[in-house]
């Protein structure tokens, strides 16, 4: 199986036996850590996945059209929150005085 973007497999010398993690706990918990964390990159990778094989399956200029609305979409939200938080900056200003 290949190894993902920045997870190349680690020499075998340089892997530790189950009882050399046992002896440490606190590197079983990196360990475990590490692991977690791959295990929730891999799931999350694999939903996306999922989730965008009918937008894989529009033709290119759709699939382009659904980008930029999405980009649109995104940084009109973005400037409501920014208008927004500006607002309440204001009224709070505004209460101050």
């Amino acid at each position: 199986m290949l190894a993902m973007k920045g997870q190349e497999k680690m020499p075998a010398e340089k892997r530790k036996s189950e009882s050399e993690i046992k002896n440490r706990p606190e590197e079983a918990e990196n360990d475990l850590g590490a692991t977690s964390r791959r295990f929730a990159g891999s799931a999350t990778r694999a939903v996306v996945s999922l989730a965008l094989i009918p937008f894989n399956m529009l033709p290119v200029e759709s699939r382009q059209h659904m980008k930029n609305a999405a980009r649109e979409a995104t940084l009109g939200v973005a400037a409501l929150v920014r208008e927004l938080a500006d607002s309440m900056e204001r009224m709070a200003e505004e209460s101050q005085k």
